[in-house]
C-alpha cells in the first residue's frame, strides 16, 4: 500500500522512466522471466533476427512492469483520473450501448494485456440500469497481497468471484443479467482444453465455453490496446454465438492481432507460461488424449 501510494504521487514521465530502467535491468540480469520472454517470442516468431527479438523482449519487459505499476497505482487514483485512463471511442461507445439496452447478459473476454485492469476499473466500463460487473480473478499465493488485491477492486465496483471456489456463483450473476469479465488466455493446465495457438500447443481455459452454454449470454472479445502511459483505447468485437467454442475464437482474434502488429504486439504479456506445458513432460502425456485431433502439419 505504501509503495502504490509513493507511485501514484508521481508524474507519468518519471514513472514511465523508472519502467524503462527497471526493463533494461531485467534484461541484463539473468532470470527465469527473462529466459522465458525470448523463448515465447522465438519460438512464435523463428524468422525475427535475434536483435529484434530482444528489442521486442525488453519492450514487453516494460509492459509487464507498467502492469504491476498500475495495480499498484489505480486503487489511489479518482474516478475522473481512472475514466482519463481508458479512451472509448464513437463505435465503441455504440456497442456498450446496446449491450446495455439488450438486457443480456454478457461475458467479457479480455486477453492479458499490459493495461487489461483499466477496463475493469474505468468508471464507463459498466451494465449500469440495477446490472454490475463481475470478474473471474484468479488468486494469489500470499493471502495478504491476495486481500489487498481483492479489496481494492471491489472499492471501484467489481464483483470478484475466484476461480478455485467462486464459479457457481459467477455463473449465477451471470445469469442474472450481469456483465463478468474473464481473462480467457491464461495456461491452464492439465484441466485445460487441447488446442494451437501461434503454432504450438497450448492448454486453455475451458470457462469461456461453460460460461457461455446459456443461449442468452453475448460474449464479447475486449481488448485494452495501450495507446500511451496507462492510458488504452477499448476495442470490441461481439463473437459468433452460432459458431460455438468461444475460446477458440477468442484465441483466433488474439493471433490475428499479434501477427497483424509489426513487434508481436508486445504488450501482450508475453512472459506467462501459455506454452508452459511444451516443458513439462508430465503434463503432455496427460494431455495426449485433448491433442490427438490436432492437425500440426501446418501453422
Amino acid at each position: 500500500k505504501s509503495l502504490g501510494l509513493c507511485l501514484s504521487k508521481l508524474p507519468y514521465p518519471i514513472l514511465e522512466k523508472l519502467m524503462e530502467c527497471l526493463a533494461f535491468i531485467l534484461s541484463r540480469v539473468p532470470n527465469a522471466r527473462w529466459r522465458l520472454l525470448l523463448s515465447n517470442l522465438s519460438h512464435a516468431f523463428p524468422d525475427w533476427p535475434c536483435q529484434k527479438v530482444k528489442s521486442v523482449a525488453i519492450e514487453s519487459a516494460a509492459r509487464m512492469i507498467e502492469m504491476g505499476f498500475f495495480s499498484l497505482c489505480y486503487p489511489f487514483m479518482s474516478d475522473e483520473e481512472r475514466r482519463r485512463t481508458v479512451f472509448y471511442d464513437e463505435q465503441t461507445s455504440s456497442r456498450l450501448d446496446e449491450l446495455r439496452l439488450s438486457g443480456r447478459p454478457v461475458l467479457m473476454l479480455i486477453p492479458h494485456t499490459c493495461l487489461f485492469e483499466t477496463v475493469a476499473t474505468s468508471p464507463l466500463f459498466r451494465p449500469f440500469g440495477g446490472k454490475s460487473l463481475g470478474a473471474i480473478y484468479r488468486p494469489n499465493k500470499n493471502p495478504v497481497l491476495d486481500k489487498w488485491i481483492t479489496n481494492a477492486r471491489e472499492k471501484v465496483g467489481i464483483k470478484t468471484f475466484s476461480r478455485k471456489k467462486g464459479i457457481i456463483s459467477a455463473r449465477a450473476h451471470l445469469k442474472a443479467g450481469n456483465w463478468l469479465a474473464l481473462l480467457y488466455d491464461q495456461n491452464a493446465g492439465v484441466r485445460g482444453t487441447g488446442m494451437k495457438f501461434m503454432g504450438r500447443i497450448c492448454a486453455v481455459s475451458p470457462l469461456p465455453d461453460l460460461l457461455s452454454r446459456n443461449k442468452e449470454v453475448i460474449c464479447v472479445h475486449a481488448i485494452a490496446r495501450r495507446i500511451s502511459f496507462f492510458r488504452t483505447k477499448l476495442e470490441l468485437k461481439v463473437l459468433d454465438e452460432k459458431r460455438g467454442n468461444i475460446s477458440e475464437q477468442c484465441h483466433d482474434v488474439l493471433e490475428s492481432e499479434i501477427e497483424g502488429s509489426r513487434s508481436g504486439l508486445p504488450e501482450w504479456l508475453w512472459s506467462h507460461g501459455k506454452w508452459k506445458i511444451n516443458n513439462m513432460i508430465h503434463e503432455i502425456f496427460l494431455l495426449q488424449e485433448k491433442f490427438r485431433s490436432l492437425d500440426f502439419g501446418q501453422r
